[in-house]
């Protein structure tokens, strides 16, 4: 339940001791609160980077205004440079509070249609999927694992600004159960890292590339789906060639050759073993011959949004080795997808809304079942995650008492980490990255932890083991089962060429390359060029404030939401869980976002 905290105490000043830069600024905010207030605001066009600028030019011309109109003479505008110096405001959102009211209030603004001043007025009492056992539990294994492996003090050039990011979709409903977004507002933290795109996935997106191989075939099955235990050329700088069997020609207009982690003669390797340890040669090819349309339409099917898509690679190869850059929240609800025999809930946030005349608005319905694949596809990859967890990438889970699947994911020169997995019950992802906060551009993580590199299967399986260790236990919620049992699917293609032959050093293209499976990487190339992590003008809403549209609101400090059960946005107190009163709490009376196999949240 979200409704409106104690405002902030502020210090008092009578308008007649304003300064006219002062005043000024403030007929300025008034434009619209949500896109000039410094803080920030709801929306991804809504940070405070763009709304100081918008501040600032709207301060400018209202100035020159003023002049033109005759309400101010030239001689004193001409003394009025400087923009008021603004007080940084200390935000009382502690933890995952913030994060958990931006997304609730951007998905009740697009769903319902609802301005975000109108809901800065209060009055509304907004319901929620989160619960808030897993938000604790989700904040408490990324605060463990950061205390254990990371050290600032000891090693500031290394583990200074890594960032984490993490989402938890319930597969049977799309409700976002739990986010992580950061160390929370009272921090100086105000992106929500589980709800923003800019951070590349790498292989953790070969699952889309294998399920759109056995959803629509290759250009060697005729369009008949595509068997797992399919063979594909592994060895390390194999060239790749187009569907009509010639070499693709690189920048330079030699053959392309595919980079793997390192140097091993893979030989012909099943896609399934390719998968299991991230072998990126066989996945790069099977995109060509999927066709890389194809493998977008199934990422979209699976609630991945095309925005998200690297448009600096829409026809390039390396797309199939995750140059994307989708929220944790889709990527959490893509996978969910595969949980649940292929069907997709768009995510959400909201379960209900009453307005401020005590009317239940009509538009939060919980999402429609979709098909996202077909189940023969959907547990197929999932066995095949299921292998990488007790064989390949991801062991370090293969402990758990419980069945679980996912994938690792590392890109180019080491500056994001990704591992997303899931049980029946439950799809969690898990991002780490590194960022420069003055420009905001991703950084390596090389020596990050003491470690040569971080890979998916380091400290992002981790945080990811730490959580869904405890939210297992959850019986009330949670009875885990094993997944089903895939049928037979697809044509076996082993076309069994020769091995290509060692390339001349002039051949060798290092295109994006996958760290998953050795601990030392080669030295990687430049990546192609896609949104960096908060670069607005870049980005837009990877989680879609629970999935609507793709500009919902992930930043700003703001008052509204709030931190209570069932209440005016007014008020504190009120119902929660079926009628506990809570103070303090952004959770819904819907069993807290939580579900049973069979059930669904709301």
């Amino acid at each position: 339940m979200v409704s409106r905290p104690p405002r902030r105490p502020i210090s008092a000043k009578d308008a007649e001791d304003l300064e006219p830069n002062e005043s000024v600024f403030l007929a300025s905010v008034l434009k619209g609160p949500n896109l000039y207030n410094p803080d920030g605001g709801i929306g991804s066009n809504a940070s405070q980077k763009a709304n100081t600028e918008r501040a600032e030019k709207r301060w400018e011309w209202i100035l020159d205004r003023m002049v033109e109109v005759g309400r101010m003479p030239q001689s004193e505008r001409d003394k009025i440079t400087e923009f008021p110096k603004l007080k940084k405001q200390k935000s009382k959102l502690s933890g995952q509070t913030g994060y958990l009211l931006d997304i609730a209030k951007g998905y009740v603004a697009k769903t319902a249609d609802i301005s975000t001043d109108d809901l800065e007025r209060g009055g509304y009492r907004i319901y929620t999927t989160f619960d808030k056992d897993r938000v604790r539990d989700l904040e408490k294994a990324v605060h463990k694992t950061r205390e254990d492996l990371l050290d600032e003090k000891k090693r500031p050039d290394t583990d200074t600004h890594v960032q984490f990011g993490a989402a938890s979709v319930d597969p049977d409903s799309g409700a976002i159960v739990a986010v992580y977004g950061g160390e929370g507002y009272d921090k100086g933290h105000y992106t929500n890292n589980a709800d923003t795109m800019g951070v590349p996935v790498g292989s953790t997106w070969k699952p889309f590339v294998l399920a759109s191989a056995m959803e629509y075939g290759t250009i060697h099955t005729g369009g008949q789906p595509l068997s797992p235990q399919s063979l594909y050329q592994g060895n390390d700088l194999t060239v790749i060639k187009d569907q009509n069997g010639e070499p693709i020609k690189n920048d330079k207009g030699l053959p392309f050759r595919q980079k793997n982690e390192g140097t091993q003669a893979w030989g012909m390797i099943t896609l399934e073993e390719a998968m299991e340890h991230s072998v990126n040669v066989p996945f790069v090819q099977l995109g060509i011959d999927v066709g890389l349309d194809n493998t977008r339409k199934t990422a979209m099917d699976l609630g991945i949004l095309k925005d998200s898509f690297d448009s600096g690679n829409m026809n390039n190869a390396s797309f199939s080795l995750g140059t994307s850059t989708p929220s944790a929240i889709r990527m959490a609800d893509a996978y969910a997808g595969f949980a649940s025999s292929g069907v997709h809930y768009e995510p959400f946030s909201v379960t209900k809304v009453v307005d401020p005349t005590g009317k239940e608005l009509p538009q939060f319905d919980p999402p429609k079942k979709e098909e996202g694949l077909e189940p023969a596809v959907a547990d197929n990859v999932t066995k095949v995650l299921e292998n990488v967890v007790q064989n390949g990438t991801a062991k370090a889970l293969a402990d758990l008492p419980f069945p679980n699947a996912g994938k690792t994911g590392t890109t180019d020169q080491n500056k994001s980490a990704w591992y997303v997995g899931y049980t029946s019950e439950l799809s969690t992802a898990v991002a780490m990255f590194r960022t420069n906060p003055k420009d905001k551009k991703l950084l390596s993580m090389n020596g990050a932890g003491g470690m040569t590199s971080i890979h998916g299967g380091d400290i992002p399986a981790d945080v990811w083991k730490e959580y869904m260790s405890v939210a297992m236990q959850d019986k009330e919620k949670y009875n885990p089962q094993p997944f089903p049992e895939p049928a037979p699917i697809g044509t076996v293609y082993n076309p069994a060429p020769s091995p290509e032959p060692s390339p001349s050093e002039s051949e060798v293209e290092e295109d994006e390359e996958e760290k998953d499976d050795k601990p030392t990487p080669s030295k990687p190339a430049e990546p192609s060029t896609t949104c960096e992590p908060f670069d607005f003008e870049c980005m837009t809403n990877g989680g879609n404030t629970g999935g609507q549209t793709a500009d919902g609101g992930t930043t700003g400090e703001t008052d509204t939401g709030g931190t209570t059960g069932e209440t005016d946005t007014g008020g504190t107190g009120g119902e929660e869980d079926g009628g506990t009163v809570t103070e303090g709490t952004v959770f819904g009376n819907n069993n807290s976002g939580g579900n049973s196999r069979g059930g669904t949240t709301g």
